[in-house]
């Protein structure tokens, strides 16, 4: 599985990872503004410019995405493996909390 990700802002500020169906539901003026933050958006699997699945027999579940949103996952976007990110969510993204 392949996530396309963004990143804005510098890595040493506090992370904050923004979860939508694609990194176009946020807007990238919206993650320049957030100044003082590094902020992550991606696509979610299936959606994007992530890896595509056959839609008839996908090959993960609810708790992929969710993995997919964790900070182990993230980790590698930031400095400290301990970062805490802050979630923001939008539309379907609200399942994967």
């Amino acid at each position: 599985m392949s996530s396309c990700v963004e990143t804005f802002g510098d890595k040493a500020d506090p992370p904050v990872l923004l979860i939508g169906i694609t990194m176009l539901s946020w807007p990238g003026e919206l993650c320049t503004a957030l100044a003082g933050r590094f902020v992550v958006r991606y696509d979610l699997r299936d959606a994007g410019e992530s890896t595509f699945a056959d839609p008839d027999a996908p090959s993960y579940d609810l708790r992929d995405l969710v993995s997919d949103a964790s900070e182990p996952r993230l980790a590698q976007y930031a400095l400290s493996e301990t970062a805490t990110y802050r979630r923001v969510v939008l539309e379907v993204g609200t399942h994967v909390l």
